[in-house]
């Protein structure tokens, strides 16, 4: 798609609780299930429950997960994701909002863990293709190094550039990175927890981020 010449502006999303509505009661009952017993017993349905109070990274910590049970667990999810993509929704109101910002000329990518093949096919089936890439890290950590990674591919520029998405670790990560942090309230963790990581912007819903049009905001962070 050509882009305005006018627009400089880059936005770097998430997948899975950002555009893609995977975080439902039934869709976590699934995943679950498909767990490991020795994982379940550890982590119990009641503590994945409380995602929306606490970031993925605490209550890893509190179910007393090592680094190979969070792997173990990362690779379960992806082939799961795989499995379930038929029943997978986007966010209601996100296709008008990447096409809107399509439209200006926008720059948009998606980084994520699942598999690249998965999500532009999730992307073509519900009609929301408006993306110049799909790029796909495995590793669960270390989410600013794959947006500086991004960034240096693409020559991005920094002050022009935010990435959006549902956890504090996106936050956190788009921070280190020197970019704009956009959280959103739909997906993994809730607003009083992304509140008080001070993003660049809050979106509750999807219109919200249309602001992100506004040229009063600048996505170096501090």
């Amino acid at each position: 798609m050509k882009r305005s010449a006018l627009s400089k502006k880059t936005l770097i999303f998430d997948f899975d609780g950002t555009i893609c509505d995977t975080f439902t009661e039934a869709n976590l009952n699934q995943f679950y299930l498909k767990l490991p017993k020795n994982i379940k017993e550890k982590f119990p349905f009641k503590l994945i429950q409380q995602y929306r109070d606490y970031p993925i990274v605490e209550l890893f910590k509190m179910a007393n997960l090592n680094s190979l049970e969070i792997a173990l667990l990362a690779y379960k999810l992806r082939n799961q994701f795989a499995k379930m993509l038929d029943q997978f929704k986007p966010i209601q109101g996100i296709p008008d909002v990447l096409g809107k910002f399509a439209a200006s000329g926008i720059r948009l990518f998606i980084l994520t863990s699942n598999r690249k093949s998965n999500i532009e096919k999730f992307l073509k089936a519900n009609s929301i293709n408006f993306f110049e890439d799909v790029c796909s890290e495995y590793r669960f950590h270390k989410k600013d190094t794959k947006i500086e990674k991004l960034v240096k591919k693409y020559s991005l520029t920094k002050s022009e550039t935010f990435y959006i998405g549902d956890e504090v670790r996106d936050i956190e990560a788009a921070k280190a990175a020197g970019v704009g942090s956009v959280a959103v309230t739909w997906g993994m963790n809730g607003p009083e927890l992304l509140t008080n990581q001070k993003p660049s912007l809050l979106a509750n819903k999807p219109e919200d981020l249309l602001a992100l049009l506004n040229s009063k905001y600048s996505g170096q962070s501090s």
